[in-house]
C-alpha cells in the first residue's frame, strides 16, 4: 500500500501473530472455557495486543506521509484493542475479529519478496515467534492434563512459567507435571527449545559471515557489469565494421607492407 514501509522479515511475526490472536479470540469467546486456560489466552492476547501497538508505532514513525498512513493504518492500530470481556459486548468484538482478518490478509503482500531477500533473518523471527505460540499452547496442554491431579501446575501464571522455563531448557524445578500427558508435552517443549537455541546459534554465526559475503557479492556485480560494458562495446566494433565493410583500424594505420614513404 501506499506509504508503507518496504517488506521486512517482521512481517512474518505480524502475520503468525495474527492468525494466533484471531484463534485466541474465537476461544475467549466460548462460555465453557476452563477459568485458568482464559487467564492463559487473555495473557496471550494482551502481549500480542502490545506487540501490535509496538508495530503500529514503528510503521507510523517510518511513514513518509503519516497523513497517508493512516487512511490504512487506523487499521492496525484498531488491532492493538485486546480481547477483554468488557470489549465484547455487542458487535466490537466482531469488529475486532474482523480487522485482524484484514490484518493478515494485508501481511501476506510482499511476504515471498521478504523470504528470498533475508532468509536468516525471516528464519530467526519464524521460529522465535512459533517458540511464542508453543508456549501459550503447552501451558494450556498442560493445564488441561494436570487438571485433578495433586501437581504444582495450577493456575494460568504457573503453566505459562513452567512452559517458558521448560523450553528455555532451564528447568528450575518449582513446576513440573505429575501426568503423563504434562511430562509428553515437557519433552516436546523442551526439544522446541533446542531448535531454537540452534536457529539463534546459526542466525549469530550468519550476522558476522553477512559483511564478507556482501563484499564478495558486491564484487561479483561489479565484475558482471564490466563484462556486460565489454560486451557492448565489442557489439559496437563489430557493427562498425559491417557497416564500413572493413575493419577501423585499417584506416588508420598503414598496413605492414606499404612503408611511410610509398604514402606520399
Amino acid at each position: 500500500m501506499k506509504n508503507e514501509p518496504h517488506a521486512h522479515p517482521w512481517q512474518i511475526a505480524v502475520l503468525i501473530l495474527s492468525v494466533f490472536s484471531l484463534i485466541t479470540v474465537a476461544f475467549l469467546g466460548l462460555g465453557s472455557l476452563n477459568p485458568e486456560s482464559r487467564r492463559v489466552l487473555e495473557i496471550a492476547d494482551d502481549l500480542i495486543c502490545i506487540i501490535f501497538l509496538g508495530d503500529f508505532c514503528w510503521v507510523f514513525a517510518r511513514a513518509p506521509n503519516k497523513k497517508e498512513y493512516l487512511k490504512w493504518g487506523w487499521l492496525d492500530l484498531l488491532s492493538s484493542i485486546p480481547a477483554s470481556p468488557w470489549l465484547r459486548i455487542g458487535r466490537l468484538g466482531r469488529v475486532i475479529r474482523l480487522v485482524r482478518v484484514l490484518r493478515i490478509i494485508r501481511s501476506l503482500a510482499g511476504l515471498r519478496a521478504v523470504l528470498d531477500r533475508s532468509r536468516a533473518t525471516s528464519a530467526f523471527i519464524f521460529v522465535l515467534t512459533t517458540s511464542f505460540v508453543a508456549v501459550v499452547v503447552g501451558a494450556l496442554l498442560v493445564l488441561e492434563h494436570e487438571a485433578g491431579h495433586d501437581g504444582s501446575i495450577q493456575s494460568g501464571e504457573d503453566a505459562i512459567w513452567w512452559a517458558f522455563v521448560t523450553m528455555t531448557t532451564v528447568g528450575y524445578g518449582d513446576y513440573f507435571p505429575v501426568s503423563l500427558g504434562g511430562r509428553m508435552i515437557a519433552i516436546v517443549l523442551m526439544i522446541f527449545g533446542i531448535g531454537l537455541f540452534g536457529t539463534f546459534t546459526g542466525y549469530i554465526a550468519n550476522w558476522f559471515e553477512v559483511p564478507g559475503e556482501k563484499e564478495d557479492q558486491s564484487r561479483d556485480e561489479q565484475i558482471l557489469r564490466e563484462i556486460r560494458l565489454l560486451r557492448n562495446e565489442v557489439a559496437e566494433l563489430k557493427k562498425d565494421k559491417g557497416a564500413g565493410g572493413k575493419d577501423p583500424e585499417s584506416t588508420c594505420l598503414p598496413s605492414p607492407s606499404e612503408s611511410p614513404h610509398e604514402k606520399t
